[in-house]
């Protein structure tokens, strides 16, 4: 047996060194920007348990900081007055309301003359367009595999559609998904007739969308009640508009008045407001216009005048009405116009996180396979391109030339179908999700044997969670979530999982350290130099201290080079 003092030699010491800075920052701890490999420690057989726990115990003494949570794991308080009540579990997963349930099933839908094939996921359908289920067929007799034809909607607006489906955010198409080339794609923007064009071509270089697309788009909307969809995109119609300083192109301006008086507010004001702006610009011929549009924008200027002769200021100055853009939304009502501005501001302002991400979901919602998990063999049905843009394991099985590869079909025995739910979520959203109470129940369906307790008539039955004990659990969840991403080689999963941590740890949640099962998890699943570990060591050696009341029973669960490293972070600070 080495002794301890001989264990820590200078020359380990250097071999082991982590900057301060690194644990302060966030992306210090991505796979990719790892600069400082964590060293491997003595090895277990070499150092004795016993004599860690001692060193690590005296070490621990020495922190002033107290941890937030002593427990292993935090649990339920059960206040007098609460019952017990009988746990939940969906007779049918599919009709579950979490989000996790999305993506069990899905329908084709074949679109427009050619029947361009479309592969939605039931559950997202359910959630986000119902209306959608009511035109196909009665939602209850819509299961699984079923196929329907759309011949009436567009191919081009029903993948932008599609792709909001999933994101819940309007995504602009690039050139190439649209089969043009980049130089064409921006001449199409730019060649277009506007009623006022504005001067700013700065801003004309920014601009993401064909108005004409964003028309089609909302009348999509419009037919299957998708008033989050309509809103959004009179919010980027204004946006766009404002900064260019321009108005709405003479073609989609047709399509509006020709299919949809909704618009025509909207676009009569926008013309209002430039035309009393931009005197530089106003156009000498309005005849191309709909007729319905030229006598709005005359009206709007009349009322303007007869509201200044009579000193209704109000009415005189546009700003009043046209700088509120959710007055045009649909069902905001007066009262909720403020809240509505403040949501769609913190929306606009997280609009281009992962852009890129999000448009490679043109390409890579088509065909699709089955991944049946677990041992409960709960099947998930995903789209083939996207977890292969990701995954190198799920790429070489489906695109390979053993059975998984021919028939679409990959087995995971061994991983959970609750972390699994949670890691598609990812794929399709790109966010680390929080979880509900309906998202649990719905994981604890997925695994039985997850979560059950007896009460003393021998009832299964759960008491309600307070919120320290679904921020453990949540915590835990994130734990099995990266060992997963690890062993199916998500890599940028594993990285902003280490960002939601960092973030967790900023905003006081309870620390990884303060279970020891998620830390014996972690080392027992994870390389010795994972940053997740690094960081579980970090965090320990940092806010372990004697209120812990760690026994030495507890400390001998845990991996001895664990604490041997948690002992080395503690003396270079000391």
């Amino acid at each position: 047996m080495i002794v301890m003092g001989k264990v820590f030699t200078e020359e380990l010491k250097e071999k082991m060194k982590l900057e301060d800075d690194k644990w302060r920052s966030m992306g210090s701890w991505h796979l990719a920007d790892l600069s400082v490999a964590i060293e491997s420690t003595p090895s277990p057989c070499t150092v004795s348990p016993e004599v860690v726990w001692r060193v690590a115990s005296t070490m621990a003494t020495r922190s002033s900081q107290r941890i937030l949570d002593k427990r292993p794991i935090p649990h339920c308080h059960v206040r007098e007055d609460d019952q017990p009540r009988k746990k939940s579990r969906p007779d049918d997963l599919r009709e579950s309301n979490a989000a996790y349930a999305r993506y069990l099933d899905t329908v084709t839908i074949y679109v427009g003359d050619e029947q361009i094939p479309f592969v939605l996921h039931l559950g997202i359908l359910r959630e986000r367009c119902p209306k959608l289920l009511e035109v196909l067929g009665q939602d209850a007799s819509i299961r699984g595999n079923d196929a329907f034809e759309l011949p009436a909607e567009e191919e081009r607006t029903f993948r932008m559609f599609q792709v909001w489906l999933y994101t819940g955010e309007l995504i602009e198409p690039t050139a190439d998904v649209l089969g043009k080339s980049e130089e064409e794609f921006e001449a199409q923007k730019r060649d277009v007739t506007r009623l006022v064009v504005g001067d700013s071509k700065e801003a004309e270089s920014s601009v993401k969308w064909l108005d004409e697309d964003l028309i089609d788009l909302y009348l999509l909307g419009r037919r299957f009640k998708l008033d989050t969809l309509c809103n959004n995109i009179i919010n980027e119609l204004w946006a766009e508009h404002n900064l260019m300083q321009c108005t709405t192109s003479l073609p989609a301006i047709k399509k509006a008045f020709a299919k949809s008086q909704h618009l025509s507010q909207f676009l009569i004001h926008e013309a209002d407001y430039r035309l009393s702006t931009d005197k530089l610009n106003i156009p000498d011929k309005v005849t191309e216009y709909p007729l319905e549009y030229v006598a709005g924008i005359l009206r709007q200027i009349l009322e303007r005048q007869q509201a200044s002769r009579h000193g209704w200021s109000d009415m005189s100055v546009v700003d009043n009405y046209w700088q509120r853009v959710c007055r045009y939304h649909n069902n905001c009502m007066r009262g909720t116009v403020l809240g509505c501005e403040e949501h769609w501001i913190e929306s606009w302002q997280q609009r281009k996180l992962n852009r890129s991400r999000k448009q490679a979901l043109y390409t890579r919602l088509s065909d699709v396979g089955t991944v049946v998990v677990g041992p409960e063999q709960v099947p998930f049905t995903v789209h083939i391109r996207l977890v292969s843009a990701f995954s190198e394991f799920f790429r070489g099985a489906f695109e390979g030339r053993f059975e998984e590869g021919r028939t679409g079909r990959v087995v995971l025995e061994d991983d959970s179908p609750a972390e699994f739910a949670m890691m598609l979520h990812w794929l399709y959203t790109g966010d680390v999700h929080v979880p509900s109470k309906d998202d649990y129940d719905f994981l604890d369906a997925l695994e039985p044997h997850v979560g059950d307790s007896e009460a003393e008539d021998g009832s299964s039955c759960v008491y309600p969670p307070n919120p320290d004990h679904l921020r453990g659990r949540f915590q835990d969840s994130l734990v099995g979530l990266y060992i997963l991403a690890d062993k199916r080689g998500v890599q940028r999963l594993k990285n902003d999982i280490l960002t939601q941590i960092c973030d967790q740890k900023s905003r006081g949640w309870p620390l990884l350290v303060s279970s020891l099962e998620r830390i014996s998890m972690a080392c027992d699943n994870l390389p010795d130099q994972d940053p997740l570990r690094a960081w579980l060591e970090q965090e320990a050696s940092r806010h372990w201290s004697r209120s812990m009341n760690l026994s030495r029973s507890d400390m001998q669960k845990l991996p001895p080079d664990f604490l041997a490293n948690v002992m080395h972070n503690m003396l270079q600070r000391h």
